[in-house]
């Protein structure tokens, strides 16, 4: 039986690099809390999630890369691999993901003084297996929470953002549109 997701995550462990334009760039272990509280529902993260993922050198670099005006990356480039490994490394959609952090975040003392409680530090979590720290904040969460509850906090979590149903439309609409190109050539 395959693992879930978020098991997969856990026993894997954060990635520690990324491939862009085949060339190779460093993740840094520590830097997943930060930089996950730059994912945001409502505008451009990826970039902001890449810098503070990156090694300090591969961040220049990814940095003069997008000023160049002669490399043809853009910040719409960024978003596939920021995703890629935001789910690679926690096992969840990236707005989920984003949703339990900053739930953590603004949550921070209730959290941790419950987990402190019984005797688990987050922070070294947080920074070190985002996966297993956000599965600590979704159990806190159903912990006094009847069955209804629980699928209610399921769905308003796992529900992705108006710009994620965006993509999946224009992707669709892209193969729609591909697919009618090619069957238009093939009656010619």
């Amino acid at each position: 039986m395959p693992l879930s997701a978020e098991a997969q995550a856990a026993l894997d462990g954060p990635p520690r690099s990324f491939i862009l334009d085949n060339e190779l760039y460093e993740v840094m272990p520590d830097e997943w809390w930060p930089a996950l509280l730059t994912i945001r529902l409502d505008h451009p993260w990826a970039f902001s999630f890449l810098l503070g993922v990156s090694h300090y050198e591969d961040g220049v670099v990814l940095a003069e890369r997008l000023i160049d005006e002669d490399d043809p990356l853009e910040q719409d480039d960024l978003v596939p691999i920021a995703q890629q490994l935001v789910r690679k490394a926690t096992g969840r959609e990236w707005y989920v993901a984003g949703r339990l952090a900053v739930i953590t975040s603004h949550h921070w003392a209730s959290i941790d003084g419950r987990l402190l409680t019984k005797n688990v530090d987050l922070l070294p979590l947080l920074k070190k297996e985002p996966s297993r720290a956000l599965n600590l904040v979704r159990g806190l969460m159903y912990e006094n929470a009847d069955e209804r509850r629980q699928m209610k906090l399921d769905e308003e979590l796992d529900r992705p953002p108006a710009s994620a149903l965006k993509e999946r439309r224009s992707t669709r609409e892209d193969a729609a549109a591909f697919e009618a190109a090619f069957a238009a050539g093939a009656d010619m």
